[in-house]
């Protein structure tokens, strides 16, 4: 699977672990997660950096967030949302970099004014057109739909079905 799907679904069961208030070790999570240990912990302080740090509360044997936000991610397919892009300018990690963009294109594609891949690099500021063709075929690999218009000379979505991630940071009130 995709590097950067599979970092979502395990921010996804971290946020979830925690709202169902699941009791057990770091080590337990870690083999439900089938990351290590070490790895878990680099997720807690990239959440941390993200504005959702994760406390381990001893005495209970389970994960809570130490603020009133949690971490919230997800593949949107809604036309009608666009993901925040305040969150991911904190975001230093090079595969989640890569949401802000995959929201680029899916911006880019949903508006019809890419062009072609030679002139769609440039409006991603992107190195060169190569690097960008295989940002494309990776945004397509991860289930975005959309194909080359000849006629119009720009990508269009099949279906007009947008393909963007969502990691946003809501309020939340961790029940008793």
């Amino acid at each position: 699977m995709n590097k950067l799907l599979d970092r979502i679904d395990i921010l996804q069961k971290i946020d979830t672990h925690i709202l169902l208030q699941k009791e057990g070790s770091m080590i337990q999570l870690a083999k439900q997660l089938k990351i290590s240990r070490r790895r878990l912990y680099a997720y807690f302080k990239m959440m941390e950096k993200m504005g959702t740090p994760v406390k381990i509360n001893f005495d209970k044997h389970r994960l809570e967030y130490k603020t009133g936000f949690r971490l919230r991610a997800k593949i949107n397919t809604n036309p009608g949302i666009v993901p925040p892009t305040q969150l991911y300018k904190k975001i230093k990690d090079v595969t989640l970099k890569r949401i802000i963009l995959f929201n680029r294109v899916d911006e880019l594609i949903y508006d019809k004014n890419t062009g072609p891949t030679k002139v769609l690099y440039k409006k991603l500021k992107m190195k060169d057109a190569r690097a960008c063709g295989n940002a494309l075929y990776d945004f397509r690999k991860m289930g975005a739909d959309f194909y080359f218009d000849a006629s119009n000379q720009t990508y269009r979505y099949a279906r007009r079905k947008r393909f963007n991630i969502i990691l946003e940071v809501v309020p939340f009130k961790m029940p008793l």
